[in-house]
Order: C-alpha cells, then structure tokens, then sequence
C-alpha cells in the first residue's frame, strides 16, 4: 500500500514518535494505532533512503523503537489498509501479522474480496465481526494447509521467486555501492574472501541442479 509522503526527515522522527506513544497509550492494545506506527515508520524508512543502514539508523534515532516492534508494524501497515477494510481493526495484532504473512506480494484487499470475506463495514456489528473472524481463521487454516503439503510452511515456488528477487536487489544494491565514493570506501573494508566464498558455493550447486535437471 502506497504511503504519500510530505514531511521532511526531522518531522517524520516527530511523527514516529508520536504514533508510538500513542500506541502505548492504548496499552499496546489498539489495532489502528499500531497500524499508524507502522504508516509513520514506512514514511520514514522511505525518506532515510536506501543507502542508510535501516538499523543502526533505528538503534541512533529510534533508540524508545523496538526492533520486532518496528518490522511487525511496518509489514502490518504495509498490508493493511483501514480505509477499504475498517473492520479490520477490530482484530488483533497477531492475527494481522499471520494475514500479511500469507499474501505474499498479492493485495491483501483483493485476497479478501476474493475469498468473500467482507470487511468494508465500519461500526462494531457483533454479528458480522463474528462471522469475519471465522471466514479469516478458516482462510488461515485453509492456506497454512496448503503451504505444508507444499513442501513446509512457505510455497516452494515462492521460494524460488524470493531467491530470484534476491539476486536482483544484491545487483542492484551492488550498483549504488559502485555509484557513491563513500559506499565504495565501506566495501573495501568487508571480508572480500568470505564473500567469494558464499557466493561460489551458492553458484557450484545451481550449476548441479541445473545440470540434474537436464
């Protein structure tokens, strides 16, 4: 879910800050102000810049931040959007969490729409909350299934989608190294024979399978 940002890095701090205190407010109970938090933090990683080490960043600016605290919020927030779902707030964090976990790169709304789970209501109907509580559990369920005939808790081809994501992010991380003096000056300081080493093992048993499979 795309986050507009119109704040500068000092402001989006303040921002943060107050989301969190706020969500402590509720005693670590409200749904909504768990998801602001994690809005707020999605804001601010985005204007730190990839270039900036997310967690040293946290740890020196963020220092009132927990570390789960922050990645379970950003990834809720990121799936979760109150506006086209608001009954969505009235479920617990735990259960958002398992929900953003399972839809992959999929639109979390669009999954729902799908399986004909209706959580555009925006008051706290008994009934209805009741009956989307269930629909969600048994989704849950259905998918949790799924994954373990699947070869164990996550999707075997999305495994290989993730692998393949991941070489494309190290080349281009790779490339904005090579374009900025100050990153390139970090590299020169990193175990370079380690590195080789993990990426030749990685290289020696693709090349196996690929030849297996011929």
């Amino acid at each position: 879910m795309k986050i507009v940002n119109s704040n500068t890095e000092s402001e989006l701090i303040e921002k943060a800050k107050h989301a969190h205190e706020e969500f402590l407010n509720a005693n670590g109970n409200s749904t909504k102000a768990f998801i602001d938090l994690g809005k707020a933090l999605i804001l601010l990683k985005d204007s730190a810049g990839p270039k900036r080490n997310w967690t040293k960043y946290r740890e020196r600016d963020l220092p009132w931040l927990d570390k789960k605290r922050d990645e379970r919020a950003r990834k809720i927030a990121d799936k979760v959007d109150l506006d086209r779902n608001p009954a969505l707030a009235y479920l617990s964090q735990r259960t958002l969490l398992k929900l953003a976990s399972l839809t992959g790169d999929e639109s979390l709304f669009d999954i729902l729409r799908t399986n004909n789970i209706d959580c555009a209501f925006p008051d706290g109907d008994q009934e209805r909350l009741k009956e989307m509580e269930e629909k969600i559990d048994n989704f849950i369920k259905s998918q949790n299934a799924v994954n373990q005939e699947e070869g164990g808790n996550v999707n075997a081809k999305g495994i290989v989608k993730r692998f393949s994501r991941s070489v494309t992010e190290l080349s281009r991380i790779f490339n904005e190294i090579v374009g900025v003096e100050e990153l390139r000056d970090e590299l020169r300081k990193v175990d370079l024979e380690e590195i080789e080493g993990s990426l030749s093992t990685v290289l020696h048993q693709l090349r196996e399978i690929m030849q297996a499979s011929d």
